[in-house]
């Protein structure tokens, strides 16, 4: 029998090729020969047992024989596989060679005469599948009354939904099937984007009063970022007291490389508090052909992923191009609800929003301050650079005009000097010591 646990068979695959080989030995199975490794059991090897059990039912352990696949001489038991082993009746052997054939069959025959010749039959197997789908109807059962108890405790009579994400993303077509009504926001016209400023609908849903408001889109090219931050933060004010839920609408299809960048900008305008209101919404669910939500999402890159984990593992799906189906929006409602429950009814308030203004002022502040701090070092930094150069500047210039004021003296000096050196050199009259004499006086 193929594995069952963690391989790319569907429940449905699983369930058809269990039932066809319990079907392939009609009239029934004599002996399951449930082969485990004589090591450590992994997570895998649990994983597999667990489901082949829950399968199969109880009445697989009466016709199970485990056989341990033995490489080595070593004996020594694993305490895991020696609680496998009690919990099938203490009946195992170890198995390496062919020539142990005539050993299993005689475990096989052994196991035959304790069931008195019986067989695991194909009635047992459907009788498994009952029994498994009855313990799952009284689950549903047991938690449908435990939410509808909680429903009534914890879940308003009013919604107020807040849709947010990129331009062209299809909010306004969500919003619109949400509300059941066409046109009360003007959806997006080939991907340009048509909402510019909040918008604010209401209608009446399963006896709940629905407020849905629908936001510009975030990276929008024809606006600037802080009318667009401007924009979104109406919508606080619009779903006064606060918003229940985020939606945080993602396209089917398209390249998602940047939803992080989106949720970092929704975060940075909310807070980190917003994610236990966000739920990511999938727009264009009818590209998903004839694949689930979840296929998509597991063959998606790691930001989709990532993008849902931080969001809580919330997430649903819209087809806007069907809106007459009406169990979508019940579907998403009843998502809603389920996390307000969890959060005991609470909201996104005014108080939490005007906590993060006032946390990003106080940042704002901060970094203004060390800007200035930094611009004053600067200051000081050219301000001493230039009375250096301004010293040298000075110096040079002293040096210069010390330089002139020698070279001008020196000048004057030969000027009157001259003429009477040539006079007394003329007139042969004085020696040498008188001529320096002369040259020192004047």
């Amino acid at each position: 029998m193929p594995a069952v646990y963690n391989i790319q068979l569907s429940k449905d695959d699983v369930m058809q090729e269990t039932h066809r080989c319990v079907s392939l030995c009609d009239p029934g199975v004599h002996a399951f020969l449930l082969i485990i490794p004589e090591g450590r059991l992994t997570d895998k090897d649990k994983g597999e047992m667990e489901k082949i059990h829950r399968i199969f039912g109880s009445r697989f352990t009466d016709h199970t024989i485990v056989q341990i696949s033995q490489h080595s001489q070593n004996t020594q038991l694993d305490e895991a596989v020696k609680t496998v082993i009690e919990d099938f009746g203490k009946r195992h052997l170890f198995f390496n060679y062919s020539s142990q054939v005539p050993e299993l069959i005689e475990h096989v025959e052994e196991l035959l005469t304790e069931n008195r010749c019986s067989q695991y039959t194909t009635h047992m197997y459907l009788g498994a599948q009952i029994e498994i789908q009855q313990k799952y109807e009284r689950e549903v059962a047991q938690l449908k009354q435990k939410m509808s108890e909680l429903t009534g405790k914890y879940l308003p009579k009013t919604l107020r939904i807040v849709l947010l994400g990129k331009t062209g993303v299809g909010k306004s077509a969500t919003g619109n099937t949400i509300l059941g009504q066409e046109n009360l926001f003007k959806e997006e016209i080939f991907g340009e984007s048509v909402t510019t400023v909040c918008q604010k609908e209401a209608a009446e849903i399963s006896e709940r009063h629905i407020t849905v408001i629908d936001t510009r889109g975030l990276f929008d090219a024809s606006t600037s970022d802080i009318n667009t931050r401007n924009e979104i933060i109406k919508s606080i004010t619009m779903a006064t007291p606060g918003p229940h839920v985020f939606l945080l609408v993602v396209p089917i299809g398209r390249q998602n490389q940047d939803v992080n960048e989106i949720l970092k900008m929704i975060q940075n305008i909310f807070g980190e508090e917003s994610r236990r209101y966000t739920i990511v919404l999938f727009s264009r669910g009818d590209d998903l052909r004839k694949n689930t939500i979840e296929q998509f999402i597991e063959n998606s890159g790691q930001n989709i992923k990532d993008l849902i984990r931080s969001c809580g593992n919330r997430y649903h799906v819209f087809n806007n191009r069907n809106p007459e189906d009406r169990t979508q929006v019940t579907d998403l409602l009843e998502k809603i609800d389920s996390m307000l429950t969890v959060s005991g009814g609470s909201f996104y308030t005014n108080e939490m929003f005007q906590q993060i203004e006032k946390d990003l002022q106080e940042e704002q502040k901060r970094i203004l301050k060390e800007r200035e701090e930094e611009i004053e070092r600067e200051k000081e930094r050219l301000k001493a650079k230039e009375n250096k150069a301004t010293q040298i500047m000075l110096e040079n210039v002293n040096k210069q005009r010390q330089q002139q004021k020698l070279w001008y003296q020196r000048r004057i000096l030969k000027q009157n000097v001259q003429p009477e050196l040539d006079e007394v050199l003329k007139e042969g009259g004085s020696s040498p010591g008188e001529t320096v004499k002369i040259i020192h006086e004047v």
